[in-house]
């Protein structure tokens, strides 16, 4: 992902479970503003994302507190909220808007 541009979300309809995305709201998840893959209902609660949802990249948190620190997205959701994506798991997910 890079800063300024827009990504739409794909690929989840394939997924049989976890067909949305929506914002964590803790559970174990130091960022409540974590975007993580979600079932129609359930946790988290809230607005889910599904494909062809366009996200905004804003910024890249690229400080490592350790070496198996994950990358981490700021993306400005489709709602107007700030969600953070973890690259891992979540590369194919996303698909730059042309």
């Amino acid at each position: 992902m890079t800063p300024g541009k827009l990504y739409k979300l794909r690929g989840l309809q394939k997924n049989k479970v976890e067909r949305y995305m929506g914002l964590s709201s803790g559970y174990g998840v130091n960022d409540a503003s974590l975007l993580v893959r979600c079932r129609k209902s359930g946790w988290p609660t809230g607005v889910r994302y599904t494909d062809g949802d366009v996200f905004v990249c804003v910024s890249i948190d690229t400080s490592k507190q350790y070496s198996w620190t994950p990358v981490r997205y700021k993306v400005l959701t489709p709602a107007g909220e700030m969600a953070t994506i973890i690259e891992e798991g979540n590369k194919t997910k996303f698909k730059e808007v042309k």
